[in-house]
């Protein structure tokens, strides 16, 4: 599975919970193809404006604040010219059991779909 990671101070939350997030337009086209044999995940993390919102450890980096993920696979092409709101659901979390669901929902390997081919016929 490849995940596309998004850091923002501007993380919106709504008022059924979810988050919203405005995706370039390019990275969200990417995102909704089909045509791939590994899955495609969208994760925002929104970090503070102010204070501490990173911290640097010789294991990695730890990104300070919350999150959510999201697949695009599939989604309608937008009307935008520039980028997407895209909304993430406050239960796809990036914590071990949301984690754990975005892997046994989008990590398994696929076929990829392939045009059909007369190698019979004429060009």
């Amino acid at each position: 599975m490849n995940v596309q990671v998004k850091t923002t101070i501007n993380l919106k939350q709504l008022a059924s919970g979810d988050f919203s997030y405005d995706l370039d337009l390019e990275t969200y086209d990417a995102l909704r193809r089909t045509d791939h044999a590994v899955g495609r995940v969208l994760a925002v993390i929104g970090v503070p404006e102010e204070g501490e919102n990173v911290r640097l450890h010789s294991e990695g980096t730890l990104l300070c604040g919350r999150g959510a993920w999201v697949s695009l696979e599939g989604m309608k092409p937008s009307k935008n010219m520039t980028s997407q709101t895209v909304h993430l659901p406050t239960e796809n979390t990036l914590d071990r059991a949301g984690l754990s669901r975005m892997l046994k929902t989008h990590g398994t390997r696929r076929s990829t779909p392939v045009p059909p081919v007369n190698i019979w016929g004429q060009s």
